[in-house]
């Protein structure tokens, strides 16, 4: 309309429609990328692929979920720095902290070590383990013996399994190791 009314006035505005164009371009372009960001956004949220709180890894960072908007998230690394990816950059992701976490461990013993003795000490421990106070809670399932993973510089490879809930597993691994 505001063209029109200049056009009557006796104002050339073929200048004015070929920078209106111009303009039409980049802002069509700079929307495209937003828009992308915000489709992907709703649909990660939709998947319920991760909360507040949880470690995810993105491929290009690490981190705690520290909040989102409709366009990004934004991820604490444990080193500290905060990073803020648009979910149309995310890609595939892959949660640490939903459900539950496996924890696998080696231990070197020596070559005349009774494995059936090493088998039962393991069953034990992993008792032990569900019925303290300070670790059932981040348990799920107990200490368990998966048997030799390798013969090593004269000592076996022992390997070892546990389930537990993905809050703090390196303390629940700590303490099957020193146990």
């Amino acid at each position: 309309g505001g063209l029109l009314v200049l056009a009557e006035l006796g104002i050339n505005i073929t200048p004015l429609i070929a920078g209106a164009s111009v303009l039409g371009l980049a802002v069509s372009f700079g929307s495209q990328s937003l828009g992308r960001d915000i489709v992907s956004g709703i649909f990660y949220l939709i998947d319920d692929a991760f909360r507040v709180g949880e470690y995810i890894d993105t491929g290009k960072a690490k981190g705690t979920v520290e909040g989102f908007t409709l366009r990004s998230i934004q991820l604490r690394h444990q080193n500290g720095q905060i990073h803020t990816i648009p979910f149309g950059q995310l890609g595939a992701i892959t949660n640490f902290s939903r459900d539950w976490i496996i924890l696998k461990f080696n231990l070197r013993l020596s070559l005349g070590t009774d494995i059936e003795l090493v088998r039962k000490t393991t069953k034990k421990i992993g008792q032990e383990m569900m019925a303290d106070p300070d670790l059932k809670k981040d348990m799920i399932e107990p200490l368990k013996l998966q048997g030799i993973a390798d013969i090593a510089d004269n000592s076996l490879v022992v390997r070892f399994k546990l389930t537990a809930k993905p809050g703090n597993p390196t303390f629940v691994q700590r303490q099957a190791i020193k146990r």
